[in-house]
């Protein structure tokens, strides 16, 4: 435990009031310093377990840090609680970054989230994440996926692979009509993801993809050729043969065609192609 991780802590049990701006000001910094950083190297070369042992043990020790806090902001202050939009935003987007297992995450980090996240719903009042993106404020959960877009942008995605976690835990927590309103802001990142050469990252986008799909309207995606352009983009991933990839794209195949023709025929026809579901299952064979 550093200066920093002590000072945060002392003036959390010494608060007097929710309003402290020196003690928010803190909070604010010490979160921020907390993500995954740029990784330039990224855009060069496939990311390894060792790129991130000097992260794994920051985020695990900031974590804890942030929790032990939290804790100590729960039992002084019981209703009523005055937390700037920002800190929420900014914690929200940290615990998104450190939800599943991942190569700068730990079982132990992952856990530690977890818990964190339930504090500090607990501590401002709202009873579970889902309430928070869509009943704390009109659209919040997409507030916070445009804060993480800079770092989504084509140019950019490669160097900030825990965006792309978060934008995922973020994206499952969306579901019809929400998504299907906003189609067009989730949308995007997918298919940039998709375009990537590892493996991995085809395997994120394709589910993506799929839940963006499941929990949008038939006329969402015939509008302005949305499902055109989905089934143009993965149908050439069907000649890889990757067996990684494969499972996510029938998956996702499947679900875009019974969304997009009748069910029963389940038949997808572009330009004069069409594509079957016997001839998707014939190809696995």
């Amino acid at each position: 435990m550093d200066d920093k991780d002590k000072e945060l802590i002392f003036l959390s049990e010494s608060l007097e009031s929710d309003r402290h701006a020196l003690f928010w000001s803190q909070v604010k910094e010490f979160i921020s310093i907390s993500y995954l950083p740029e990784l330039k190297f990224a855009e060069e070369r496939f990311l390894v377990p060792e790129d991130f042992v000097e992260h794994k043990l920051l985020i695990n020790r900031n974590l804890k840090t942030l929790s032990l806090v939290t804790k100590n902001l729960i039992k002084k202050f019981t209703d009523n609680v005055n937390v700037d939009d920002e800190i929420i935003q900014l914690l929200i987007l940290l615990c998104g970054e450190n939800m599943d297992d991942e190569l700068w995450t730990t079982k132990e980090i992952v856990k530690t989230t977890e818990n964190l996240l339930d504090d500090f719903l607990k501590f401002i009042n709202i009873s579970n994440l889902k309430k928070l993106l869509f009943e704390y404020k009109v659209n919040f959960a997409f507030t916070l996926l445009t804060k993480l877009r800079p770092k989504l942008l084509k140019d950019s995605w490669k160097r900030f692979p825990a965006a792309i976690s978060c934008y995922k835990f973020l994206l499952f927590h969306i579901e019809s009509p929400h998504l299907s309103e906003n189609i067009d802001s989730v949308l995007p990142t997918a298919l940039i993801v998709l375009d990537d050469h590892v493996v991995s990252n085809r395997v994120i986008a394709i589910k993506c993809i799929e839940h963006i799909i499941n929990n949008s309207t038939s006329t969402d995606l015939t509008l302005l050729g949305r499902g055109n352009l989905l089934y143009k983009t993965m149908e050439p991933l069907i000649h890889f043969r990757d067996p990684e990839v494969f499972p996510a794209l029938i998956s996702c195949i499947i679900a875009l065609l019974t969304k997009t023709e009748h069910p029963e025929e389940l038949k997808f026809s572009y330009s004069g192609h069409i594509l079957t579901m016997s001839s998707i299952f014939g190809y696995q064979e």
